[in-house]
């Protein structure tokens, strides 16, 4: 490619719109500044990054570090003295299940298929067992993914599992979940007459 394509549009009506409002040396000179600029808010973009990793959200992730598993928080207000601005925080956490899952299903897929052929009436518990191992499934395929019934049965206490399969299954969906991607959310509020508004709020 000549030097000459290579500093100039290649099409003729973009070569012909720029004659009319630029020369070479403007449009590099702007060039050049807008790179500047673009250098500018990428170091303030990363340093607002770590003031929030740093700081605003270690609120959350210290707080997390002596709160039980069922207690931990995922959202944050924080306000100024005078409350004139408000920061809300969120965390948003996509969990996910490997292949182990399919093991887990295979397991309490035995359990439901040997109790629903019997033919003599099953106790309370057993039904109600049976109930809630169905609502682990979803669609034609059966599949199970990262709801709160799966957790529960994750957090089911032993003594309450009596079939040997049920319990290889709560510990291979234990190990099965993993947390898949993790992001975070800033929001600035100011107060105003009408109430908090994104900030800044126009007066």
């Amino acid at each position: 490619m000549s030097d000459d394509k290579k500093n100039k549009p290649t099409k003729k009506k973009h070569r012909a719109a720029l004659e009319l409002v630029s020369t070479p040396e403007k449009t590099d000179r702007i060039i050049r500044i807008a790179l500047k600029e673009f250098d500018k808010l990428s170091e303030a973009k990363d340093r607002w990054n770590k003031f929030c990793q740093n700081k605003l959200f270690a609120l959350i992730d210290n707080a997390n570090k002596s709160l039980a598993d069922d207690q931990k928080i995922e959202t944050l207000q924080i306000f100024t003295v005078d409350g004139e601005f408000k920061v809300n925080l969120s965390v948003q956490i996509t969990k996910e299940l490997d292949g182990r899952a399919e093991l887990a299903k295979a397991k309490i897929q035995e359990f439901l298929d040997e109790y629903e052929n019997k033919t003599q009436e099953l106790d309370e518990n057993t039904t109600l067992i049976i109930s809630f191992l169905k609502s682990l499934f979803f669609g034609k395929i059966r599949t199970i993914r990262f709801t709160p019934q799966l957790m529960d049965f994750i957090k089911m206490e032993e003594s309450k599992i009596k079939d040997s399969r049920l319990k290889e299954a709560q510990v291979l969906l234990k190990n099965a979940l993993h947390i898949d991607k993790s992001q975070r959310y800033v929001n600035i509020y100011q107060n105003t007459p009408e109430g908090f508004k994104n900030y800044p709020a126009k007066q």
